[in-house]
């Protein structure tokens, strides 16, 4: 976009017209110069007759206006309009500056800038060949732009000035910049230093702050700029082709999820390491110039970039994007480092700290870690037991044990056999970097290997570490130790003694590995292949010693079996014994019993008479011996059984039977009753009545008072023991019932 400028002829209508509507200057005629005010806009060009001047409202005024002027031939001097005073000379000089300063009027839009190229400086002079912008007014490109808005003074004649848009960095997206001017670049750096000039936005800074000329290592971030596009060269997405660049470079860099970036700087101080140190403050090699004053290096950089966006200048860095290292389940990780300080020893074996090169103390666990994989070796070591068989099945290739055979031993008495060994083992995690410094780490192409069938007892996943391990330390360690023990034994001897030997293998290979790190979890020795000649015969005398330790053991089988018959038949005996005496204890027993029953009943029967016996005193008392016998008699009529027919006499008096049976009662007789003759029938009749029982002595019970026979020894109410104490009758109470 041209800028707007005025010629010198129109400014001085310009001048004229203004004048004249101010003053109202009149012409010879007496005429008015008139200004015509016009509310739409007259485009075109000036015709030699009439003018009319355009001016938009942005450059001037906020109304468009329309002058109309009198063409130069009809307008009267000022002379003759002012009649030849000095107002008109004034008049003159007025117009003319305002001429002058219109036609040097420039306008600049608010979302431009304008580039100013001097024509010629006569006071100023030209620029040194080597210097391409003025800072002083020179002749050429000026440094200094100007900005939106109203600027005098730059006549068409003496300037050129353009119009450029401003530099937009869109969001996400980042600006390269290349200087045209400055001074050049030192050898040793690829890109220009970094100035505070505003974003480029101040060139003049740029130029005399020692800005240098080519690319930059600064860049603009997303928003608008006013930049001298002379001066400096824009890149963005809009012309990177044209220039060369990939577009999708001046895009925010983005590390993905998952992953690291690892960082190769084109500028910075030379090393003879194999990457550049850590450098603090850069912002994540975003802020390039603070990453060269720290003493940046050039090239591989340890430091690495996480997940995120990241503004990069590419002329500066270069990002391979990596996945971040995982250590699986069951093993670790053993850092090895080529970058960081050399250890103070100098020892290439020891375990370092980290920052220091060489095989860090400290091992990666389960887990992801940011690793620099081009500066650091991460050796994957399994911590679950590993189980190693030196003998000759059949093995994958893949299996760590799957080149060790089975040991081919020589005895001392020059026969040749062969022994299958198992040895297993277990790496601690915190262990695992002395292993790797003792064994040596693999080439990362070999870390892993391919997973089989395997006699690691917990994975399928196979790594060369262990492989190593196996090749340069096991294998020789274990065959190296039976070679020795094996002569100082015969090949019988070897077999009678596998369990002392093995044992004497298991000290040694353990002690040895705990040098290397690792834990000698068991060695053992499963076979032993002796040669058939030197078998067979001990097969055969084995044999034969068998049979005849079978047939002994026979012997002794048969005579432990009589003595189990005998012994059972014993057992039986003793239970038919033992059932016996228990039958006479119980008959004992029961004998005992029945004798306290026996006693015990005696006793009450005693007791009995006792109590009838103190009746029958009372009713001798009472009635005398002869009445008591009579009493008796008469009780024993009960029991008497008369006739079933009854006869009375001839008188139907029946009372004289009565009186014969009871004189009969109380006077027996050893005859025939007359009785019998007089009813015509036979009565059997007792001769006599029983005499009653007298007392017995009896024992009364302390406990219950009850009376017991004087034979009980217990009470037949209480069961107390009783104490023999006798209930006795006097003599004469027996004479009395007699």
């Amino acid at each position: 976009m041209k800028p707007l400028k005025i010629s010198f002829k129109i400014a001085v209508l310009l001048g004229v017209a203004t004048i004249s509507a101010a003053f109202g200057v009149k012409n010879t005629q007496g005429q008015i110069l008139p200004v015509e005010p016009a509310s739409t806009v007259l485009l075109g060009k000036i015709p030699t007759t009439t003018a009319s001047l355009q001016i938009g409202k942005e450059h001037l005024t906020n109304q468009e206006v329309k002058l109309k002027v009198m063409p130069l031939r009809q307008v009267p001097t000022l002379a003759q309009a002012a009649g030849g005073n000095g107002t008109t000379w004034i008049i003159f000089v007025v117009l003319a500056v305002i001429a002058v300063t219109a036609s040097g009027v420039v306008v600049i839009g608010k979302n431009e800038v304008g580039i100013v190229y001097k024509k010629f400086a006569p006071l100023r002079g030209s620029l040194p060949d080597d210097q391409k912008f003025a800072l002083n007014g020179e002749a050429g490109w000026q440094a200094k732009m100007l900005s939106n808005g109203l600027h005098f003074w730059h006549w068409s004649w003496l300037y050129e000035v353009h119009r450029k848009p401003m530099v937009k960095i869109p969001p996400e997206q980042i600006g390269l910049v290349i200087a045209n001017g400055g001074a050049p670049i030192p050898q040793e750096r690829m890109l220009g230093k970094a100035f505070e000039c505003k974003n480029f936005q101040d060139g003049c800074a740029f130029l005399q702050g020692g800005g240098e000329k080519g690319q930059q290592l600064a860049i603009l971030t997303t928003g608008y700029y006013r930049i001298n596009t002379e001066l400096f060269t824009v890149i963005t997405t809009a012309n990177a082709a044209q220039h060369g660049i990939d577009p999708n470079k001046l895009q925010v860099y983005k590390v993905a999820p998952g992953k690291i970036g690892i960082v190769t700087t084109y500028d910075g101080v030379p090393t003879e390491e194999i990457a550049g140190p850590r450098i603090n403050g850069h912002k994540k090699f975003q802020d390039g110039q603070k990453f060269i004053d720290e003493g940046g290096c050039i090239g591989l950089q340890e430091e690495v970039i996480p997940t995120g966006a990241y503004k990069l200048n590419p002329w500066f860095v270069k990002v391979k994007q990596v996945p971040l290292t995982e250590i699986p389940p069951a093993t670790v990780g053993v850092v090895i480092s080529s970058v960081g300080k050399t250890p103070k020893n100098g020892a290439s074996h020891d375990l370092v700290e980290a920052g220091y090169k060489g095989t860090q103390k400290e091992p990666l666990y389960p887990g992801k870690h940011s690793i620099n994989t081009d500066v650091m070796d991460v050796v994957i070591v399994p911590t679950n037991k590993i189980s190693l068989d030196w003998s000759n099945k059949p093995k994958p290739p893949t299996n760590y044990d799957s080149q060790l055979d089975a040991l081919k031993l020589r005895s001392k008495d020059t026969f040749a056999f062969t022994v299958e060994v198992t040895q297993v083992i277990k790496i601690d995690g915190k262990d695992a970097p002395q292993m790797i410094s003792h064994v040596g780490s693999p080439s990362a192409s070999e870390q892993q290997l391919t997973a089989g069938n395997s006699s690691n007892l917990t994975s399928t996943t196979k790594y060369i570490s262990i492989k190593n391990l196996v090749t340069k330390v096991l294998e020789p360690m274990v065959s190296g130790q039976f070679y020795i023990a094996v002569q100082d034994y015969e090949a019988l001897e070897f077999r009678d003694e596998r369990r002392q030997i093995q044992r004497e293998a298991a000290d040694y290979i353990e002690s040895e590995l705990r040098k290397c790190g690792v834990q000698a979890a068991g060695t053992f020795i499963k076979e032993i292949d002796l040669p058939n000649e030197l078998e067979k015969p001990v097969t055969d005398a084995k044999i034969a010693q068998i049979k005849t330790n079978t047939l002994k053991e026979q012997q002794v089988t048969e005579e432990e079996r009589r003595k189990l018959v005998y012994a059972q038949a014993l057992t039986d005996f003793q239970k038919d014994l033992v059932k016996h005496q228990q039958g006479v204890q119980i008959a004992d027993l029961q004998a005992q019993a029945q004798r306290h029953r026996n006693f015990a009943k005696a006793e009450a029967t005693r007791e009995d008479g006792m109590i009838q016996a103190e009746i029958m005193q009372a009713i001798i008392n009472v009635v005398g011996p002869n009445g008591y016998l009579d009493v008796e008699k008469i009780k024993q009529l009960a029991n008497i059984k008369l006739p079933d027919v009854w006869v009375s006499n001839s008188d139907g008096n029946s009372s004289g039977l009565i009186q014969a049976l009871i004189a009969s009662v109380l006077h027996p007789e050893d005859q025939q009753h007359p009785l019998n003759q007089l009813i015509g029938v036979s009565a059997n009749l007792p001769k006599q009545l029983k005499d009653p029982l007298l007392p017995q002595s009896q024992i009364n019970c302390p406990n219950c008072g009850a009376a017991n026979p004087e034979s009980n020894k217990y009470c037949n109410n209480c069961g107390n023991k009783l104490n023999q104490q006798l209930l006795d009758f006097s003599p004469n109470d027996t004479k009395a019932l007699n």
